[in-house]
């Protein structure tokens, strides 16, 4: 078992990584042009000098757009609470490519290009991440004949969803919005992937029942 290492750099320059699924050739991936790099990586860290680990990405997406994601930041892997500085974005992601990571979705995407920036640090597990979120044409559609009892998507109604985006919202106009999770990481009952989704549903439920109530009033006069 190794009990001390040292790794000063380790990097890559316009690397490849292809992501394979033998069920679905067509699901594919290959990520491209990876360029990553790890530095200052020591274990057991030293006490008199606990320089962060410091961590790049940059890599584009294959999609009939290309898109672009970037990571830079720093983060304290071995520390017993959490400590870190990363700063991440993505753009020109197009949603349709990407229904096979959301399984439990129930809608369908058919049409979003995603733009993204966020804002993550922590401090002794007092963590603070900040989103922002921009996305060009969204579109959906549902993954099975939408009945009474399908489930809910951002806590309304299939059809709801499925014709504010449509219908509704103009193409012309970007769905996009930011928000702030934030919380105490030794907290059990604080989850921050349950919180960024929470958040999410909370924003599109205001923002489609509001315009919902008012084609409704107008429609009333």
């Amino acid at each position: 078992m190794i009990s001390k290492y040292t790794l000063e750099k380790f990097a890559v320059r316009n690397g490849a990584l292809q992501l394979i699924d033998a069920r679905k050739p067509e699901s594919n991936w290959t990520f491209r042009a990876i360029s990553f790099s790890l530095a200052r990586l020591v274990y057991p860290p030293d006490p008199e000098e606990a320089l962060p680990v410091a961590i790049y990405l940059n890599a584009t997406v294959p999609s009939t757009q290309e898109g672009k994601i970037f990571l830079l930041g720093r983060l304290n892997p071995f520390a017993l609470k959490k400590s870190f500085d990363i700063t991440g974005s993505g753009k020109g992601l197009i949603l349709s490519q990407y229904g096979d990571f959301l399984p439990e979705f129930p809608l369908r995407f058919t049409g979003g290009i995603l733009q993204f920036k966020v804002k993550a640090l922590c401090h002794e597990n007092q963590v603070d991440i900040y989103h922002q979120v921009h996305v060009d044409n969204l579109k959906f559609e549902s993954k099975e004949i939408i009945q009474k009892k399908s489930p809910l998507v951002f806590g309304l109604p299939q059809k709801t969803v499925v014709r504010f985006f449509n219908d509704l919202q103009p193409s012309s106009a970007p769905f996009e919005f930011d928000f702030r999770v934030a919380g105490d990481l030794d907290d059990s009952k604080f989850n921050v992937f349950s919180s960024i989704e929470e958040k999410i549903r909370d924003i599109v439920y205001e923002r489609v029942t509001a315009q919902m109530e008012s084609i409704s009033k107008t429609e009333l006069k």
